[in-house]
């Protein structure tokens, strides 16, 4: 979902179009007047991966408006300024399928500030960008009149519906925007509880090799 510079979409499609997983669909959610990303979804499809462009009509929860228009069976939040490996869809899915869950989410990540330059290992946390669900979770949200995806994630939990990956914080980059990150908190990065990598960790994580872009 985006109203902002249309260099944002961009890096999304081009982010979206590494991931390995072969039968996905990309749900860009943009304002009518927002003429650029319209005609950027168009471009993208040249590509060979299916978008799906969405015109955010008024009066009208448009985070809802985006997920009932989508055709797969799974939806996967999509913040266009992280990193994402790109194994992360496969990975996620892999993951849970098979076992009887209906999501699945990173509990470690790496955080990276910009202010800094330094990269982070994140202490234990459900990562709400992270999240991967059926489509059919993301429809209750709608019947029950849950406001958010905190709400969601809560539910998923107590449910014992979650798969929590722990393990492979590589899977996700998170890098904090105040105008792109509204279903999560900030990290603090002054905080001793985020580990800070070292410099061949953070050499590695941000190598051509270990993303094999």
């Amino acid at each position: 979902m985006t109203s902002y510079k249309s260099s944002i979409p961009q890096k999304t499609i081009d982010s979206f179009s590494l991931q390995n997983y072969l039968n996905k669909e990309l749900v860009i959610s943009y304002s009518k007047k927002d003429l650029q990303t319209k005609e950027l979804i168009k471009k993208g499809l040249d590509i060979g991966i299916r978008i799906l462009g969405v015109e955010q009509e008024s009066n009208v929860n448009i985070w809802h408006q985006a997920v009932s228009r989508s055709h797969g069976d799974y939806i996967c939040i999509w913040n266009p300024i992280d990193l994402h490996h790109p194994s992360r869809l496969s990975f996620q899915f892999n993951s849970m399928a098979g076992q009887n869950y209906d999501a699945s989410i990173l509990t470690r990540i790496i955080l990276f500030d910009p202010k800094t330059g330094h990269s982070y290992l994140s202490i234990p946390h459900l990562w709400i960008t992270t999240l991967l669900s059926k489509k059919s979770i993301f429809t209750e949200i709608k019947k029950n009149n849950i406001d958010d995806c905190t709400s969601l994630v809560g539910r998923l939990s107590s449910a014992h519906l979650l798969y929590e990956i722990d393990k492979n914080p590589f899977l996700y980059v998170y890098i904090p925007h105040h105008r792109i990150h509204q279903f999560c908190e900030s990290p603090d990065f002054s905080s001793s509880k985020e580990r800070p990598l070292t410099d061949k960790d953070q050499n590695k994580m941000f190598s051509a090799d270990f993303w094999d872009f």
